[in-house]
């Protein structure tokens, strides 16, 4: 991409783009602007990652306990990689584990090795993937928390 940087008066650091915005740039390097510049998703490398694309910008931590059932396929809608994290306690060493399946995939996975043990698991989810939650047996309190 090509730009043209045009001086606006006799101020050193200060540039037009395009149709007039005024753009400055202090001495520090640190652009400013006056309205909303606005820039393609990033496709390859070198380029900017866009609000759109950023994980975890515009995103919150959400408890989605009560919007996921184990064993069931969702698919990230949301544009954006997302965080999926599982939370438990096992309640004996026998078969308790949780599991977090990308795709066809299993991402996390973590088994109980004593009772009372607190496991966690957890993963990311690209735009467009299905994932899926499930545990064992001998497991209680489970907790699903996503960054979406």
């Amino acid at each position: 991409m090509t730009m043209k940087f045009t001086p606006v008066g006799d101020t050193k650091g200060h540039l037009q783009v395009g149709s007039g915005l005024p753009v400055e740039i202090d001495t520090a390097g640190n652009l400013k602007a006056a309205g909303k510049v606005q820039a393609q998703p990033a496709i390859e490398a070198g380029d900017v990652v866009t609000f759109e694309q950023a994980f975890g910008v515009g995103q919150t931590r959400q408890n989605m306990t009560a919007q996921r059932t184990l064993g069931v396929t969702y698919t990230n809608t949301t544009g954006k990689p997302i965080g999926v994290e599982m939370h438990a306690v096992g309640t004996s060493s026998a078969s308790a584990h949780l599991q977090i399946t990308v795709g066809s995939s299993t991402l996390a996975m973590n088994y109980v090795r004593n009772n009372g043990e607190i496991l966690s698991v957890n993963a990311v989810v690209l735009p467009g993937e299905s994932y899926s939650y499930s545990t064992g047996t001998n497991v209680s309190g489970v907790r699903i928390m996503e960054i979406r």
